[in-house]
């Protein structure tokens, strides 16, 4: 079983700490008292140096408000030199049509723009008041300009009822993708995790919205809808992928420190965005490559793919291996036990609790 690749496939970087909103999701605690302080553009281009000798197909560039960088259209045409592919989430709020045209020198393959509500009172209430205005402003600007743009919401009880409306809006701008995430126990989120996150009726409620209408939709606009799997397993709605190879497995389960990893603002290298305390070193002092290999932190979160207790008999191993390794350790304070979310796994770990 491969317990990780000889380098990322993907690397994100998270460009500043600032942000003009603070969005209370928001897993990387960016806030418009941060500063606008990132690596040196130097600093970054040895980096993607680094990576095209690494052979990393993707970089995934946020922040932060990336679009908050003075020479964000530089980062850009660096990565693109590279053949670099280039994923952006931003807030839209910086973006205008001399922004767009810069944009066209160096085009991300895709521009993900937040969207947390159909309607401004909802979006606003998340974000902050006039960034739905601004949102909206920005997608039409985006599509009308060509450039392939999706939309990303983040699923809680705040905005849940809107989520039709959402795609049915995402439908009306000519936006290609919609990209529908749960509520991740990181950040600002962590305190406020079970107060918004779905219950178990609302995320099955959004999978019979979508399943229903999957078909019809798939020829106007793609879907990616990061269920709660674990309400999925519990209800017999998990499809399984065809038969799954230890290259395969290790994508489609957590990928963090496996597949990926993220560059913070500050050089510190996490195995994800959503383990944010969770340092592998930092780039100031040691190449990614050093990092990606010889990291006692990353070693540690690769064993766990090797077996975890209260999952042994579990039959979705092979589509899980114990759940998200930051849940885990965000939510009961380590990473070597099953996603604390997970229900089955909970149920197993009180039998054998109940037996010894």
């Amino acid at each position: 079983m491969l317990t990780n690749l000889a380098a990322p496939l993907k690397v994100g970087f998270e460009l500043l700490p600032y942000c003009n909103l603070r969005c209370f999701h928001c897993f990387s605690n960016s806030s418009p008292q941060e500063p606008r302080v990132g690596l040196s553009l130097s600093k970054i281009e040895a980096l993607f140096d680094e990576l095209v000798n690494l052979q990393v197909f993707m970089i995934y560039l946020g922040g932060g408000e990336p679009f908050a960088r003075r020479d964000i259209f530089d980062i850009l045409r660096l990565a693109a030199q590279r053949s670099l592919g280039v994923t952006m989430s931003t807030n839209g709020a910086f973006l205008n049509e001399r922004q767009l045209e810069a944009l066209r020198a160096a085009p991300p393959s895709i521009i993900q723009v937040s969207l947390d509500g159909a309607c401004a009172r909802t979006h606003d209430a998340i974000r902050g008041i006039g960034s739905f205005d601004k949102a909206v402003r920005a997608l039409r600007l985006l599509v009308r300009s060509g450039f392939r743009t999706a939309i990303g919401t983040v699923a809680c009880k705040s905005n849940y009822r809107e989520i039709p409306d959402l795609l049915r809006l995402a439908l009306d701008l000519g936006v290609k993708k919609f990209h529908l995430m749960g509520l991740q126990p990181a950040g600002r989120a962590l305190s406020l995790f079970e107060r918004e996150r779905l219950t178990e009726r609302q995320w099955l409620a959004l999978h019979r919205f979508f399943t229903r209408r999957a078909a019809a939709l798939s020829q106007r606009i793609e879907l990616l809808l990061e269920f709660d799997k674990f309400v999925l397993f519990k209800h017999g709605l998990f499809v399984p992928p065809g038969r799954l190879e230890s290259f395969a497995k290790m994508w489609y389960t957590c990928a963090c420190s496996r597949s990926i990893c993220t560059i913070t603002a500050g050089g510190d290298v996490l195995p994800c965005e959503l383990m944010r305390d969770f340092v592998a070193g930092n780039v100031h002092g040691q190449s990614l490559r050093e990092i990606w290999n010889h990291s006692a932190a990353f070693g540690a979160i690769r064993r766990r793919s090797l077996g975890i207790a209260e999952c042994a008999d579990c039959q979705f191993w092979d589509f899980c291996q114990g759940g998200c390794a930051a849940a885990a350790r965000n939510l009961s304070g380590t990473f070597t036990g099953a996603d604390p979310r997970c229900e089955l796994a909970n149920r197993s770990l009180s039998l054998v609790s109940s037996r010894s």
